[in-house]
């Protein structure tokens, strides 16, 4: 897509980077869909991994990084954390354990790694597809389905 903004990759690279050093880490959310070219700008990064928060707040403090630690039991979420970090003009979330509850379950939603973009590993697409439809964000799990479809890697 022509044109097409994200934010900037240095602060997002170098958290992915730490976190993989320790653990699964995979870009996923609007990243993702951005990496398909299904969509023309990406708001923030989502950084799925299985690092401890303990870990993953090291990481943030030792890069400088400004972060509020979310409990992971929002409304539709039932991840073990989920740190925002504060990167200047844009917004870096780390999902750990990353789960969605929905209908009375809670489905995890696991960094499986896909394929490399900008030097980080991709969620796989189809684990974005169910993590969006469990979110009720029907329109972004209609692109990843149909990309799917498009590109036989349902899996």
């Amino acid at each position: 897509m022509a044109g097409a903004a994200h934010p900037p990759l240095r602060v997002v690279r170098a958290v992915f980077a730490d976190l993989a050093a320790r653990g699964r880490v995979v870009l996923g959310g609007s990243g993702l869909l951005y990496a398909l070219d299904l969509v023309e700008a990406v708001g923030d990064w989502d950084l799925v991994t299985d690092v401890p928060p303990e870990q993953v707040a090291e990481v943030l403090t030792a890069r400088g990084l400004a972060a509020e630690r979310l409990g992971g039991d929002l409304p539709a979420f039932a991840t073990a954390a989920l740190f925002r970090v504060d990167a200047g003009d844009h917004q870096v979330d780390v999902l750990v354990d990353f789960a969605i509850r929905s209908g009375g379950s809670v489905t995890p939603i696991p960094p499986r790694p896909w394929r490399t973009w900008q030097g980080m590993m991709l969620g796989r697409p189809e684990d974005w597809a169910l993590a969006y439809e469990l979110m009720g964000r029907e329109q972004k799990a209609a692109l990843l389905r149909d990309w799917l479809r498009r590109n036989h890697e349902e899996g």
